[in-house]
């Protein structure tokens, strides 16, 4: 049995969105092309994946079962794609340094520079990143190493430590005046 790797991708996507047109969609293809492949997967698989409803699917139990194996098979491509990426980054002598906000390189000349005298071999490529998106392994993908500033410091605002004891560690929030944390 063989069945092309992106069905999987799509099938993890209509199984979150519960619905075949918003997948199409957030996985940027046509919502014909995406019902095609997912009836494609289903005849390959010889087992009804999805139930299909007026206003979008439900998984059946063949669904439900086979949905955390096809996330992990997703996962792991993307993991191998991420790491065949950083050996040839590596084979290059090529370092993709990510930053939010202005380049490092602007603030911390003097690391850099030492840095490229002990290691003439190695390029740094500069990527500025996007805000953070919600899964950091996504955000930060394409890059070796990442770095981001501390705001200025704003007398119009104060910091506060948040010691959320859902998950024990301490956060930094920054208020406006008058404000409390939460």
């Amino acid at each position: 049995m063989s069945f092309r790797r992106g069905h999987l991708d799509y099938f993890v996507a209509v199984a979150e969105e519960g619905q075949i047109t918003r997948a199409a969609a957030r996985l940027h293809v046509a919502q014909p092309a995406l019902s095609q492949a997912m009836a494609q997967l289903e005849s390959e698989l010889g087992v009804t994946l999805l139930q299909r409803h007026a206003r979008g699917v439900t998984l059946t139990p063949a669904g439900e079962a086979f949905l955390p194996k096809a996330r992990a098979a997703v996962a792991a491509n993307e993991d191998a794609a991420l790491t065949a990426e950083w050996l040839a980054r590596s084979a290059q002598g090529t370092i993709e340094f990510g930053f939010v906000g202005h380049a490092p390189a602007l603030d911390s000349p003097g690391i850099l520079d030492a840095f490229r005298s002990s290691h003439p071999d190695v390029d740094i490529r500069w990527r500025e990143l996007p805000f953070p998106s919600p899964t950091t392994k996504r955000w930060l993908a394409g890059v070796d190493l990442a770095v981001c500033h501390r705001p200025p410091a704003d007398p119009e605002a104060h910091a506060a430590a948040d010691h959320d004891a859902s998950d024990g560690e301490a956060h930094d929030e920054a208020l406006p005046p008058g404000r409390d944390a939460l």
